[in-house]
């Protein structure tokens, strides 16, 4: 099952500080943006880490997750959505070709917020015994998620 993408369920909370009102829009820092790559430059995962910013306690790390077989996906596929990791409210779709990152969070089609940033080109290095890369972005990205006008 390489890359299952995922119909959004509903997520947990969406509110990144339970217990207050949930706002229209939050914003992130997208930090530690990282992308496997085969020797042929092919990307095999992407992870990155979701930290809150304004007073928000989020600290999450993203690893695109199978929701069928409740685990990190086997096959990254680049413009799929993704469950970011097991019970998280976020989603994303990361498209190399324009180093776009869309995020996604809550549940669709009600209560969800989104939006989308440009990671910085990812530095690429040999890892470990084999031929492949390991990519990171020199800077971390900002992310504002907010309520989209309906469609």
């Amino acid at each position: 099952m390489a890359g299952s993408a995922v119909a959004l369920p509903s997520a947990p909370n969406p509110n990144p500080n339970p217990g207050s009102n949930p706002a229209s829009s939050y914003t992130y820092d997208i930090k530690d943006f990282t992308e496997r790559k085969t020797n042929a430059g092919d990307i095999t995962l992407v992870t990155f880490n979701i930290v809150g910013t304004g007073g928000s306690t989020v600290n999450a790390h993203c690893v695109p997750w199978d929701v069928t077989r409740k685990k990190p996906v086997d096959d990254w596929q680049d413009k799929v959505l993704y469950a970011c990791g097991e019970n998280l409210p976020f989603y994303f779709t990361y498209t190399e070709e324009t180093e776009e990152l869309f995020l996604l969070q809550g549940a669709a089609p009600i209560d969800h917020l989104s939006g989308e940033t440009t990671i910085a080109t990812p530095y690429c290095h040999t890892a470990g015994a084999g031929s492949d890369q390991v990519c990171t972005s020199p800077a971390p990205a900002s992310i504002t998620v907010k309520k989209q006008p309906e469609q």
